[in-house]
C-alpha cells in the first residue's frame, strides 16, 4: 500500500511538474522567438539601402533630369554600373538608356532649346559630373537622353536599379 501511495505522490508531481514546465517555459521560448525575430527586422532596417526617385522632369521631347536620393544606411557604390530604364505605360517604349561617361558630357537640357546634333550618344544617361558613389541621405542628378526613342506625351514609368540590388521606380508624365 506504501507504493501505490508513493507511486500516485509521484504521478502527481510529474504531472504539476510538467504543468509548471509548459506553463511557464514554453511562453519564454515564444517571447525569445518573437524577440530574436522582431530584432532580425530592425537589424536589416539598420543596414538595408534604398534608393528614392524624387523627381522626373522632362525637359523636351528627347531629355529628362532625374533626381535620385540614397535614402538608406550603406553607401551606394558604382554609378556608372547602374541599369536605367525607361518603360512607356502602354508599352510602346521599354529600353534599357546605356550609360555614358560623364568625361563624354551630354549636352545641357534646356527647355526652349532642342539638342545640337553633335550630342556622343543616342539613348544615354549620366550622372552628376564627379559622382562615382551615392553616401546615405544624398542626392544625385541623372541627365536622360533619347534621341532614338523621344519622349511623346504620356505616361512613364522610370526604373534605376543598382549592382546590388536596389531599386527605385518612379512614375511621371511627359
Amino acid at each position: 500500500m506504501d507504493q501505490v501511495v508513493s507511486v500516485g505522490v509521484l504521478a502527481i508531481a510529474a504531472i504539476v511538474g510538467a504543468v509548471l514546465i509548459i506553463t511557464t517555459i514554453a511562453p519564454s521560448v515564444s517571447n525569445f522567438n518573437d524577440a530574436t525575430a522582431s530584432s532580425n527586422v530592425v537589424e536589416v532596417g539598420l543596414i538595408s539601402n534604398r534608393l528614392e526617385i524624387l523627381k522626373v522632369e522632362p525637359i523636351n521631347d528627347v531629355c529628362a533630369y532625374v533626381w535620385a536620393k540614397n535614402t538608406g544606411n550603406q553607401l551606394l557604390e558604382y554609378i556608372e554600373h547602374w541599369d536605367v530604364f525607361v518603360k512607356r505605360v502602354d508599352q510602346t517604349v521599354d529600353s534599357l538608356v546605356p550609360y555614358i561617361s560623364t568625361e563624354r558630357s551630354l549636352s545641357e537640357c534646356r527647355f526652349d532649346q532642342i539638342l545640337p546634333t553633335e550630342n556622343p550618344c543616342t539613348d544615354c544617361w549620366s550622372q552628376t559630373p564627379g559622382t562615382f558613389n551615392l553616401a546615405p541621405q544624398r542626392t544625385t542628378k541623372l541627365h536622360i537622353q533619347l534621341n532614338g526613342n523621344p519622349f511623346t506625351p504620356g505616361d512613364y514609368t522610370l526604373v534605376v536599379t543598382t549592382p546590388e540590388g536596389i531599386t527605385g521606380t518612379k512614375a511621371f508624365r511627359r
